[in-house]
């Protein structure tokens, strides 16, 4: 199911984008957090890093890799870009565009 654009492991994913305990997390959930970050080569290129457990999503794993499938066909101004996907044993590295600002359900509530 890995993409061309999909890449293995949490060592790759650290020698492109800077990752270390000061790493801002924009968000928590139910199956991991959400971090912001940049890459290396690029440092005004800003990502949202979504880290997801693999042990915590157990049944909901197809669901998520159906959702990095459909995101990888999507490309609209409303919807976050999908940028790439990083395996290891752990957990799921889902890297889109970062859109700051707030959180989308806070924004529609106010």
């Amino acid at each position: 199911m890995l993409k061309s654009n999909q890449k293995m492991g949490a060592r790759e994913l650290k020698a492109n984008y800077q990752i270390d305990n000061n790493t801002k997390v924009l968000g928590t959930g139910a199956f991991g957090k959400v971090y912001l970050t940049y890459n290396k080569a690029k440092p005004d290129f800003q990502v949202a890093i979504k880290v997801l457990s693999k042990i915590k999503l157990k049944d909901n794993l197809e669901a998520i890799l159906e959702e990095v499938e459909i995101l990888t066909k999507l490309d609209h101004p409303n919807i976050v870009k999908y940028y790439e996907t990083y395996f290891d044993d752990r957990y799921i590295y889902i890297l889109t565009e970062y859109i700051g600002g707030g959180e989308l359900f806070d924004k529609i509530a106010s």
